[in-house]
């Protein structure tokens, strides 16, 4: 795929996505998401330049830490308190949509890459922790889009602090890896992306505070 036809789609389908689900345009035009997060992950990890076995493995690892902990979050509310998933991200394993562990990769990649990219020469230490900031961040950045269009809920509607408590220690884990096994590169779409989804659920935030 060409460079500049990677950024189109990466910028063009956040812009759809505040318009389409911040007008809305549709009430099911959020059921897009999942075409959008796939499409998202398949374009920046394609312009990873160098694949070795340490960034299929983290790739691995990353899904199924990030779906296995969902998973036993979800049935106990012990990791991340009492939530469910709704509708949005489509086919679900125990009460566990799939495309959740392609998010944690996705999410883990993108924070990954910019930490290195922004500290390239501080400890891994000190790089894993704002990859794991930076992840736990964009989590408190969804809560409140993703409980109000249906990807989510909490009990009660209040996001409890081990959530965060538990993202940022899950996040640490996977992080430090990354930087542990020299995944990091200059993928410029990375941070794309990232800034994107910043802006996307800033958007979608102000949105909400309009309504209220």
């Amino acid at each position: 795929m060409k460079l500049n036809l990677a950024i189109f789609l990466i910028v063009s389908s956040h812009i759809a996505g505040i318009i389409g689900i911040g007008l809305p345009i549709h009430p099911d035009f959020v059921r897009l998401t999942p075409f959008n997060l796939l499409l998202s992950t398949v374009i920046v990890l394609s312009f990873h330049r160098l694949k070795t076995w340490k960034f299929w493995y983290f790739l691995g690892i990353g899904f199924l830490v990030g779906f296995g902990i969902e998973v036993i979050g979800v049935n106990t509310g012990a990791i991340f308190g009492h939530y469910q998933y709704d509708y949005v991200f489509g086919y679900k394993v125990f009460g566990t949509p799939l495309l959740i562990g392609v998010n944690w990769l996705l999410i883990a990649y993108c924070c990954g890459t910019a930490a290195d990219w922004f500290l390239p020469k501080s400890p891994q230490v000190v790089v894993a922790m704002v990859g794991a900031a930076c992840m736990t961040g964009m989590d408190m950045l969804v809560e409140p889009v993703a409980m109000r269009y249906g990807f989510w809920s909490w009990k009660g509607d209040v996001v409890p602090i081990q959530n965060y408590i538990a993202w940022f220690t899950t996040s640490f884990v996977l992080q430090s890896l990354f930087v542990r096994w020299r995944i990091p590169q200059r993928n410029g779409l990375a941070l794309l992306l990232l800034a994107s989804q910043i802006i996307f659920f800033i958007v979608l935030n102000l949105v909400l505070i309009s309504r209220n």
